[in-house]
């Protein structure tokens, strides 16, 4: 992995509060706010710094670190701000130290690798990938809301209709991985970010840390309370019935409460689930119970695949497309909108062709960075109101219309 140039940030130079300043996420930059934003970098050698990293994908330069916002065994995840497009994202911060002692870093690649192959709107989306002498860091989409264990504790259990929204969402996110030959091998509500809408809540999925694209599997993972019996009896196995025997306990947590298989010790625990054994409250609808059933079977041969799953009539996706087609890839854009961001752009020496070509390609670097973040705000605002209090998107003729209006503003302020 190439290595990255990496200029230190000091606490002071963290901004506090919202990333863009106020501006709010509908507007390109009037000509005050870029003067604004000019004095913000200081210096005209912090500005010809961070054209230096664009050209040369020294790209730490484009952040300002902002506070822990979580913690793993080998580092931590700190949420930054993206200095050009004043967007918030989320920075996985690896020590390589102690990450080559426990013999880590293979399966910090093998995530990375993964999340490189994905691009799917209920899955958390990779933007680069950094390295210095003594971190490896993942800059990635931050997930707003909160995990779905605390969203199922608040409210101790999902009616049908609620729980249905968010599980049609996480299953279309799995299905597509297998499609890929991924699986994640760590389906859990800790891995699973939530944000509440009252009639749509919207789900990420995160943390590949286990995922695998190999066929058959024997290393014994995951937590315990959603491993599937083959795991446990620690022969070969396939991994993309594992996801669907999660997916299962996944959504007994989410409708009953609590999890199927629960015991005082983890060996009585496995013993549970190896019986297969669980009692279904009369209180779940009579599909919904089945699913469950057929979901939760020992036997994995025996077992309903995710795309089975998809299809049940409790999820009710049998005669819908792929949740995945809404919104578009953050690698493609049309060229009204592909032309707004290029506006937004300007004004930075950014090679236009060689930019293209590494967004065809799906290059992660500090450039299809820029674009990515610009182009995922227009793809929010598209799904955001035009008229306050309500839940109307932007129709497309609406939208085409903003985009102009943004192009043309950032031409005259060229």
């Amino acid at each position: 992995m190439k290595r990255s140039l990496v200029y230190i940030y000091t606490p002071k130079d963290v901004e506090q509060g919202e990333s863009r300043d106020g501006t709010g996420p509908l507007s390109t930059p009037s000509k005050q706010e870029r003067i604004v934003k000019l004095k913000s970098l200081g210096t005209s050698s912090e500005r010809d710094r961070l054209v230096k990293a664009l050209k040369t994908n020294s790209s730490m330069d484009m952040y300002q670190l902002g506070p822990v916002i979580g913690n793993g065994r080998f580092g931590k995840v700190r949420k930054a701000t993206h200095r050009l497009s004043r967007e918030a994202v989320a920075m996985k911060i690896y020590n390589k130290a102690q990450a080559k002692t426990d013999d880590q870093i293979p399966r910090i690649q093998k995530e990375i690798d993964i999340m490189k192959e994905i691009d799917h709107p209920n899955i958390v989306r990779l933007y680069e990938i950094l390295e210095t002498n003594d971190y490896i860091v993942i800059a990635m989409e931050l997930c707003e809301g909160e995990d779905m264990a605390k969203y199922i504790a608040r409210r101790s259990r999902l009616k049908e209709d609620v729980a249905r929204r968010i599980f049609q969402q996480i299953v279309d996110a799995i299905s597509y991985i297998h499609r890929k030959s991924i699986v994640h091998r760590d389906i859990k509500p800790e891995n699973i970010y939530i944000l509440d809408h009252p009639t749509s809540p919207t789900v990420k999925i995160l943390d590949f840390g286990l995922g695998s694209t190999e066929s058959t599997l024997s290393a014994f993972c995951g937590t315990p309370a959603f491993m599937a019996p083959e795991i446990i009896f620690q022969e070969a196995y396939d991994g993309k019935p594992v996801d669907a025997w999660s997916l299962g306990v996944l959504l007994y947590l989410m409708t009953v409460g609590k999890i199927p298989f629960d015991a005082k010790s983890t060996q009585s625990l496995y013993q549970k689930i190896l019986a297969g054994e669980f009692a279904l409250p009369t209180t779940l609808s009579l599909e919904l119970q089945e699913l469950i059933r057929q979901v939760l079977v020992v036997d994995s041969t025996e077992r309903l695949g995710v795309d089975q799953i998809k299809h049940h009539p409790w999820l009710g996706l049998e005669n819908q497309s792929s949740l995945s087609e809404i919104p578009p890839s953050l690698f493609v854009a049309d060229e009204l909108l592909h032309n707004a961001i290029l506006a937004e752009m300007d004004g930075y020496d950014v090679d236009r062709l060689k930019l293209h070509d590494e967004l065809a390609s799906k290059t992660y670097n500090a450039s299809t960075t820029w674009y990515r973040l610009v182009h995922l705000r227009y793809i929010k605002t598209r799904k955001q109101s035009s008229r306050p209090c309500t839940n109307t998107a932007l129709s497309s003729v609406d939208f085409s219309r903003f985009l102009q209006e943004r192009i043309m503003k950032a031409k005259t302020l060229a």
